[in-house]
């Protein structure tokens, strides 16, 4: 596998093997479900391999506080489960988030994976 997005889309199927709803397409997530992007590129090599840090931004589908936390609290359980592969790399940091073609502030679990890549 080469390349950024392959990476992505390797999150996404693993997420997606675990029944939980994922893409790398926020107008197309079905809620609730993880958003999963690009945080930040680490270039290691000379010959173009590095790491991404993938962002996972897990989106409740309801505003409303108890059952968006409810929401909230099983991705994150079902994201961890799949853990050493899926390990978080820092905090899990609530917060909110405008998807694409959705003009409602959704509330959000952001935590980031690391992946390796080659160009």
């Amino acid at each position: 596998m080469s390349g950024v997005y392959p990476e992505l889309e390797s999150v996404v199927t693993e997420l997606q093997a675990a029944d939980i709803r994922a893409t790398t397409d926020g107008s197309a997530l079905n809620l609730p479900g993880v958003w999963v992007s690009v945080d930040h590129l680490e270039p290691e090599l000379l010959d173009g391999s590095g790491s991404v840090l993938v962002a996972l931004n897990l989106v409740a589908a309801n505003i409303v506080t108890r059952t968006a936390y409810q929401q909230l609290d099983e991705l994150l359980v079902a994201v961890m489960s799949l853990r050493p592969t899926m390990a978080v790399e820092g905090d899990v940091v609530p917060e909110s988030v405008i998807l694409p073609d959705n003009r409602q502030t959704l509330p959000s679990y952001r935590l980031l994976v690391r992946r390796y890549y080659t160009l």
